[in-house]
């Protein structure tokens, strides 16, 4: 797995990736979801992933780096308030 592939994979998804987090948010609002909110999260990633013509890395190889920020981004989400009622 190249750093560079997957950082830049990264970076470029990432204001998308934070309106998913956000739009997902809005519609399974509430605690208690999160295991339901990750599992389409990573569905909503490995079917771009498939269809895209630009990925050198299997998807296997750039889940978990997927996996580690989405649950950073929750958590500062959710410990700036973005996330209240």
């Amino acid at each position: 797995m190249k750093f560079l592939n997957i950082f830049m994979l990264i970076v470029r998804g990432l204001p998308a990736l934070i309106e998913a987090i956000k739009t997902l948010e809005g519609l399974i609002p509430g605690q208690g979801k999160g295991e339901q909110k990750l599992a389409m999260l990573r569905s909503l990633l490995e079917s771009a992933h498939e269809v895209a013509e630009d990925t050198e890395e299997p998807f296997a190889a750039v889940w978990p780096s997927w996996e580690r920020l989405i649950a950073r981004l929750v958590a500062l989400f959710n410990k700036t308030g973005e996330f209240d009622e």
